[in-house]
């Protein structure tokens, strides 16, 4: 808290009544005296955004401080090893568990993809039984394939840009 110094009148700085002339007396100066007043500084509080802003500052300076992306990388790839490793050699419908003296890691039994082998034959029936509106609107175009075998004047014929999402460029903490 701070203190400020501020000027109060002692007395007041005119009188109020009136002569039957209706004419006001000249206003009179007070001598006046110096009194402390506590002041509470104005603290203005963050908005939701800027709290969120400073909760991930905090985030991503731990993160960068204890070297998280190194150590997720190398998990990750210890984790593949031990993946193909439990695909080669363990039952596909059974958990693995993989132990040692630091304690151990297991991993679920291997789930069930499903791939369409047939993607001409599917959209042949699909148009077949509910027509072309719907066949086309259960089925999703992958672009990246589009791109390797048309130019970008072709895939503009059938297609258009939106807004997508943001990706995070940098954070710059506060020094």
């Amino acid at each position: 808290m701070a203190l400020t110094f501020v000027k109060v009148p002692t007395k007041p700085a005119h009188k109020t009544a009136f002569a039957t002339t209706d004419v006001v007396p000249a206003p009179q100066t007070a001598p006046t005296v110096l009194h402390k007043v506590l002041v509470e500084p104005v603290v203005e509080q963050p908005t939701d955004i800027q709290t969120l802003t400073q909760e991930f500052i905090a985030l991503y300076q731990k993160y960068e401080q204890y070297e998280v992306k190194e150590l997720v990388s190398a998990m990750d790839k210890i984790k593949k090893q031990l993946s193909a490793y439990a695909n080669e050699t363990q039952d596909d419908t059974k958990p693995v568990v993989f132990k040692c003296a630091a304690g151990e890691i297991e991993f679920s039994e291997r789930s069930k993809v499903c791939e369409i082998t047939d993607p001409k034959a599917l959209i042949e029936e699909l148009v077949e039984k509910f027509g072309l509106e719907v066949a086309f609107s259960v089925v999703n175009i992958a672009l990246t394939p589009l791109r390797k075998i048309l130019s970008e004047l072709e895939l503009k014929k059938y297609s258009e840009e939106k807004p997508g999402h943001r990706t995070l460029k940098s954070v710059r903490p506060a020094k």
